[in-house]
């Protein structure tokens, strides 16, 4: 963990360092049980500080902690997107055929700079940039319409939004208590490198967001790190619940009102799935409570119909 942080970053650069509990619940701001998380921003001197109480909160109280990909404004106080100082890695997170799909990547797109392995056949892909990209808000989201093209390219999970986080190696997975492992492969890339591979293969985001099939059973599946319900400082959360109530005083059913809602807003909010995810868990309280399990699938089945 301390290794990997210590190598990851540099020493001017603050990263969030954000928590879930897989057994601890807590009430959110609109009365909602939900898992307990708990985020905090740092740099490489406060985070060494720390070290040592993360590791124990991770092996005896049940806590999974992960890391932000990329870097953070020194003067901010959350984990927005727009707050976001640098794009620092291209992050692919492959949670189904996590072996074959990971071995294909890197065939075309060679060796990431960090493998990790977050479970049995599970795996995070980072590829380092070799020097990290600041810019406007408007030209880092240049920077994350690369990858957003190369995830649905190779089928991966929808893990491209500036804000992501990823795990934390040399921990336990306390949602199957498998110990994270990586390898540092010593290679960083130059974003122009993925440009190329998406113009030479003509690779072009789809019409519309594929609809996703797990080979498991999806009741069965543990969602992924959506319990924090990510707000984003471009979004104008207010005129979405506007019309979401509109739509609901209308119709009893939440979830046709959720679809009624996608049809109408989706292309505004990009057919991006957190984006949309992030405005129905604001408009809907109980939308964690209904479809938590199978939030994605839910999701990208209401963007497909609609």
């Amino acid at each position: 963990m301390n290794n990997f942080i210590n190598d990851y970053f540099i020493p001017n650069e603050y990263f969030y360092i954000f928590l879930l509990n897989r057994v601890e619940t807590e009430i959110n701001y609109k009365g909602v049980e939900v898992k307990k998380t708990r985020e905090y921003k740092h740099n490489l001197q406060s985070f060494n500080k720390w070290y040592s109480k993360f590791l124990k909160m991770n092996k005896n109280h049940n806590w999974d902690i992960y890391f932000s990909i990329n870097p953070f404004k020194e003067d901010t106080n959350n984990r927005y997107e727009i707050n976001v100082n640098s794009y620092k890695s291209l992050f692919f997170d492959i949670d189904l055929d996590g072996e074959e799909i990971s071995k294909k990547i890197i065939s075309v797109l060679g060796q990431s700079t960090y493998t990790i392995r977050t479970s049995e056949d599970k795996y995070q892909l980072i590829y380092q940039l070799d020097k990290s990209f600041k810019g406007s808000f408007e030209e880092l989201k240049e920077h994350k319409e690369v990858l957003k093209k190369l995830t649905y390219h190779f089928k991966t999970d929808n893990t491209f939004d500036l804000a992501r986080v990823g795990r934390i190696p040399n921990l336990i997975n306390n949602k199957n208590n498998f110990e994270i492992k990586y390898k540092n492969n010593n290679i960083k890339y130059d974003i122009k490198h993925f440009k190329k591979y998406i113009e030479d293969n003509n690779i072009v985001l789809p019409t519309k967001t594929p609809n996703k099939v797990s080979k498991t059973n999806n009741s069965n599946k543990v969602n992924k790190v959506y319990e924090d319900n990510v707000l984003y400082d471009y979004i104008d959360y207010t005129k979405y619940l506007k019309s979401y109530n509109y739509f609901k005083k209308y119709n009893k059913d939440l979830s046709k009102v959720d679809f009624t809602f996608i049809k109408r807003w989706k292309n505004e909010l990009e057919e991006d799935f957190e984006n949309i995810l992030s405005v129905l868990r604001y408009c809907r309280s109980d939308l964690m409570t209904k479809h938590g399990h199978e939030i994605e699938r839910y999701i990208l089945n209401k963007i497909e119909q609609s």
